[in-house]
This record gives structure tokens, C-alpha cells and sequence, in this order.
């Protein structure tokens, strides 16, 4: 992914798009990274991504408001329909991806769960085994004679 995200909105419909297929690449490019980090569990680095994502998102939407004032103005010439193009098909890509992380992520959600449903019987196990109290058992036989 790229590590800055640069303004969108500013300049031609031809430039506009193309900053947005070129943030929209970055994310693109960043697929693997992403799959690595959503199968890592790590809490912190998937808020970063998901912070990540959604300052490009940003960007997008903020670019994409002009886009029907500059298609107003001008004809759509040739590359800015060849950048449409290439950006439906960079988000097919990502939306693709974000499926496909949604069933991972339920996975392990499922996964998680299941463990701790497992861990919770094994507790519950172990403190009927053991009285689930500190305080020793009375002794119930005594050595005394009758």
C-alpha cells in the first residue's frame, strides 16, 4: 500500500481518476498483506489496516464528488473511460478480497468461540472435580472406634 495518500479532487476528470485508480492500486497491492494480517489475529494491526482503508476511502468519496461536475464540462475522452474501466475492476478485486476476509474472519470467529466454549466446560470440569471452594472438605470417615 502506498504510505501517503495523496489529495483527490483536484485538476481534470482524467487526473481525478487517475488518483483514484492509483490509491485504489495501492489497496490492491496490499491484498496479500492484508490476508496475512486478518489471518494473524492481531487486533491492532487489523485496526490499522481498517484505519488505512478508510482514509483512501475518503480520499475516493471526496474526489468522486466532482466527477459529475467534470463530466458536465467535458467529454469523457478515451483514457478517462479506460480509467473507469480499470477502476470497476480494481474494486471488483477488493470487494472480492473483502468477501473472502469476511468468511476468514467468521471462521475464526467461530473457532474462538468454540474454544472458549470448551474452555468455560473445562473450568466448570475441574471446579466440581476439586469443590470449587478454598476451604478444605471435611473429612467424612474418622478413625475412631464405636
Amino acid at each position: 500500500m502506498t504510505d501517503s495518500i495523496s489529495p483527490i479532487g483536484e485538476g481534470t476528470l482524467v487526473q481525478v481518476l487517475d488518483a483514484i485508480c492509483r490509491e485504489l492500486a495501492g489497496l490492491v497491492e496490499g491484498l496479500d498483506e492484508q490476508a496475512s494480517v486478518l489471518a494473524s489475529g492481531d487486533v491492532e494491526a487489523i485496526q490499522a489496516l481498517l484505519d488505512r482503508r478508510a482514509a483512501v476511502i475518503d480520499q475516493m468519496v471526496g474526489g468522486s464528488d466532482r466527477i459529475p461536475d467534470l463530466l458536465a464540462r467535458s467529454r469523457p475522452e478515451e483514457e478517462a473511460k479506460a480509467l473507469v474501466s480499470r477502476i470497476e475492476g480494481l474494486l471488483e478485486r477488493l470487494m472480492e478480497a473483502d468477501r473472502n476476509a469476511a468468511s476468514a474472519l467468521e471462521r475464526q470467529c467461530g473457532a474462538l468461540q468454540k474454544e472458549l466454549q470448551q474452555t468455560r466446560a473445562a473450568s466448570t470440569a475441574a471446579q466440581v472435580y476439586t469443590g470449587g471452594s478454598s476451604v478444605p472438605p471435611q473429612a467424612r470417615f474418622s478413625d475412631r472406634k464405636v
